[in-house]
């Protein structure tokens, strides 16, 4: 297949050639554009077709950079013309609906002094599309200017349709109250279509290429990879069990058999999709036995031979304000880097508290040694959701949100001697009442760190995850 500088070659050789090359590398999203707005394959095909003979007549002299921007609006133009020509009423295409969502935003006020000419209020919404994250100015000229539907753009952007909805609500009511503060500015659905196509090549040029985290550098996609990588380990775990010739759930259960108040085997399987009581991690595995003490059996070699190490001091836990003997962990998190590792013993719930211990290891799980916790220090005492290190001095512990929407984590840069709550600003399109946050385990691999968190919108239930993410050994995070 050609690439772009040979097409504009053969256009300029006035080789029909490049008609043909052109269709064949853009053909498909040049018929996806104008069906989107025509609701017709055979009117998208004419349309099409007077694209290509307008390039044709265009280039030369013009000698476009980018082809694909320049090829689609002009498709675009074509659409729209044939749309209002054949009773656009009864088209009720992608295109109708998305003029239908942005009456309800748009002023609709009809004086000759209020209207304003395409180009200016292209400029206008420019403005306002240059307020709004990549992602959102994606998802906004994805709809309004391709006429894609949600489902399609929530492909492009890793969102379901539900949340692409929500999202796209959100910015037209923030356009809403753009338009506005700047005096109210008029124009009816026609107009905000005649000024989508005014506007600037480079709104399209983006919207065409956007690929979701695509600033992340390499170690940022092991990062998508780790963020997953207890709930999909801990999935993957009582499979592999079974080749293997271990029951890491018959394990525990039959730890928790001298104590009544055990769980079943099915919440101790929906603690581990959450990341609690295994490790795994190539040929290193980590089971943590819910005795009292607590025990740990590790395996380097696959599952192949195990060894038994005790946590002491285990069996002590602050329980309902006073120390407790003979105590035996409902929870747990525990995770290795090199010879070193944490472990976080969990205990149970009680009027929305959550004792724990938690201790750390300098040679591979043989011996564990505690340190403090933000429970044991009187400085928070919500229910754990999460917890990992990326040192033996740099730790985080999550919690479920409770008095406000979270996410609420609480972390040490000094071995557990002493937490403070980690605060990092928000996504935009995030601060709205409406949601609430639940940090989970956070993964490392060296000084890369990414920290998943589960965001819920309390208005429609819909729930997603975004991450956080640092190259510093957690020092620092930010989302991107």
């Amino acid at each position: 297949m050609a690439d772009d500088k040979t097409i504009i070659e053969l256009f300029f050789a006035r080789d029909q050639q490049a008609i043909r090359e052109l269709d064949m590398k853009y053909g498909k999203i040049c018929h996806a554009v104008s069906y989107n707005i025509v609701n017709s394959s055979q009117d998208a095909e004419e349309c099409v077709n007077q694209a290509y003979l307008g390039a044709w007549n265009t280039i030369p002299p013009e000698r476009p950079d980018p082809l694909l921007s320049y090829l689609v609006k002009i498709v675009r133009n074509i659409s729209l013309k044939l749309y209002w020509r054949k009773n656009a009423a009864k088209r009720n295409s992608i295109y109708t609906i998305a003029m239908q969502e942005m009456e309800a935003c748009l002023a609709d006020r009809k004086t000759m002094e209020d209207e304003l000419e395409a180009k200016e209020l292209a400029r206008i919404i420019e403005d306002f599309l240059d307020t709004l994250t990549h992602e959102n100015r994606a998802i906004f000229m994805r709809r309004y200017w391709f006429s894609d539907s949600y489902k399609d753009i929530g492909g492009l952007v890793g969102l379901s349709e539900k949340t692409v909805s929500v999202r796209l609500t959100r910015i037209r009511k923030k356009m809403k109250q753009y338009l506005i503060e700047r005096g109210g500015v008029c124009m009816n659905a026609k107009k905000f279509s005649d000024a989508m196509s005014e506007l600037d090549i480079k709104y399209v040029e983006e919207a065409l290429h956007y690929k979701k985290n695509a600033k992340r550098t390499g170690w940022i996609k092991w990062g998508a990879v780790a963020a997953c990588f207890l709930l999909v380990l801990s999935m993957g775990t009582v499979a592999l069990a079974a080749t293997l010739g271990y029951d890491p759930i018959g394990w525990i259960l039959s730890a928790f058999s001298a104590n009544e108040d055990g769980p079943s085997a099915a919440v101790i399987q929906e603690q581990m999709q959450e990341g609690q009581w295994v490790y795994l991690n190539d040929d290193n595995i980590a089971v943590i036995l819910p005795e009292s003490p607590t025990k740990i059996l590790l395996s380097h070699d696959g599952g192949k031979t195990w060894k038994e190490s005790v946590v002491t001091g285990s069996d002590k836990m602050i329980l309902w304000g006073e120390w407790k003997e003979d105590v035996v962990p409902t929870g747990g998190f525990i995770g290795f880097w090199g010879d070193g590792g944490y472990l976080v013993l969990t205990a149970p719930v009680a009027m929305g508290n959550q004792p724990m211990r938690i201790y750390l290891t300098h040679d591979g799980g043989e011996t564990w040694s505690e340190i403090g916790n933000p429970y044991k220090a009187g400085e928070h005492y919500c229910v754990l959701t999460g917890a990992g290190f990326s040192t033996d001095q740099i730790g985080f512990i999550s919690y479920r949100y409770y008095e406000d929407a979270g996410p609420d984590i609480w972390w040490t840069s000094n071995g557990g001697d002493t937490w403070r709550e980690l605060t990092v600003p928000l996504p935009e399109q995030y601060t709205g009442e409406e949601y609430v946050f639940t940090p989970q385990s956070p993964a490392f691999h060296g000084s890369s760190g990414v920290y998943p968190i589960k965001v819920c919108n309390q208005s429609d239930g819909a729930v997603e995850m975004i991450y956080l993410y640092s190259d510093d050994y957690g020092m620092t995070w930010e989302f991107r």
